[in-house]
């Protein structure tokens, strides 16, 4: 009874750390890749909010873009429409249409990153079913301690895990820093609590790597003193700050996932840098964070570029994408996906600017890609 009594306590997050130890070592160490695979997170919610039809729109992005990879969002809140039941039409629906691109003569072979959690992918950030009442809504962290949690969970990876066009997971979205939900509250999760989802995907999926994202500071420097030693002390200190969690995402993950914005409505205070600059900042942290994570046989994603403008902020073009395309290419990235294309569909512009970097992030000369721009 005791026993019993203790694994009640510990709860199914619990009870699967305790089996993933008890198993050892999910994965051997990641291969590097060079050059990176390249290709795009995709989300409906975005491209609807764009106006645009969401399978058009994935269907153009594929066709254009012909990716290595696309992200794609299970949202806990549109595959769970009821308690206990679920509805994978939306998923399966992307899924198709990737397998159908694929079918085609002469494609490069498209593979995907599939997001569970209920932080997923854009803004609101949270993605709750409506029958979940508001009281318990505004803890996301106990929601996922819960059994409707782990029931989607464990639906999701289960649906999913011998799909052939499946390459990784990715658990949560940043999930270990409070970002701008809409929600009253910090909708962070602790570290332990994100280290327990990961090591239940790896046991319903020993087969695939999960990665967990974050974002980071302007500067590598700063980075550096965050996650060393003295970061509780220089937390104290005047002056800037780190911001992000890379250390902690790395060390309850297979893949450190880091999201790369050098142009939003939280940089003002670097008004006086300019873009290229920034630009150069971010291509010292992925080098800085690739052999951190390589130092642990990890890999490290860019699993979002910034691709377009931050909403409601100006001053990002389409030069600055090539420019970051240009200098992430040797930065010892596995993975780099680009984040906001679904705004590209309407525009000319961003769309030449995005298939030539797509080419320049795959090796080719910069000057060569943007005059070599494939045939629509």
């Amino acid at each position: 009874m005791r026993r019993a009594s203790a694994w009640r306590r510990l709860g199914w997050a619990g009870a699967a750390v305790a089996v993933a130890v008890a198993m050892g070592p999910a994965l051997p160490d990641l291969p590097r890749t060079d050059p990176p695979q390249v290709g795009f997170s995709f989300s409906p919610v975005a491209a609807g909010y764009a106006g645009l039809d969401p399978n058009a729109a994935l269907s153009e992005l594929l066709r254009r873009l012909r990716p290595d990879v696309v992200r794609l969002p299970v949202y806990w809140s549109d595959v769970a429409p009821a308690p206990h039941h679920f509805a994978f039409g939306e998923v399966d629906g992307m899924l198709t249409l990737v397998a159908a691109h694929n079918a085609q003569p002469g494609q490069r072979p498209t593979h995907v990153v599939l997001v569970v959690g209920a932080r997923n992918l854009g803004f609101p950030e949270v993605y709750l079913p409506e029958w979940i009442p508001p009281e318990k809504a505004l803890s996301v962290a106990a929601l996922v301690r819960g059994p409707d949690y782990a029931e989607y969970l464990t639906a999701s990876v289960r649906r999913y895990a011998h799909n052939p066009l499946l390459q990784a997971w990715q658990v949560e979205n940043e999930p270990l820093d409070d970002v701008a939900s809409g929600q009253p509250v910090n909708v962070a999760m602790p570290v332990a609590q994100v280290r327990a989802e990961v090591d239940s995907v790896h046991l319903l999926d020993p087969h695939h790597p999960v990665a967990v994202t974050t974002y980071n500071s302007a500067h590598v420097d700063l980075d550096a003193v965050g996650s060393s030693r003295f970061g509780e002390v220089f937390a104290h200190l005047p002056g800037p700050q780190p911001v992000g969690h890379p250390l902690s995402a790395l060390e309850v993950s297979d893949v450190l996932g880091l999201d790369v914005y050098v142009i939003t409505g939280n940089t003002s205070a670097l008004a006086d840098v300019p873009a290229a600059r920034r630009i150069g900042w971010k291509h010292d942290i992925l080098d800085y964070w690739s052999q951190r994570a390589l130092a642990q046989g990890k890999q490290l994603w860019v699993t979002e570029l910034q691709a377009a403008p931050w909403p409601g902020t100006d001053g990002f073009t389409p030069d600055d994408l090539l420019l970051s395309a240009s200098q992430y290419a040797d930065s010892s990235a596995n993975l780099v996906l680009l984040w906001g294309v679904e705004s590209w569909v309407r525009d000319p512009r961003w769309w030449n600017a995005g298939v030539a970097a797509v080419r320049i992030l795959r090796g080719h000369d910069p000057q060569d890609a943007q005059r070599a721009i494939w045939s629509f």
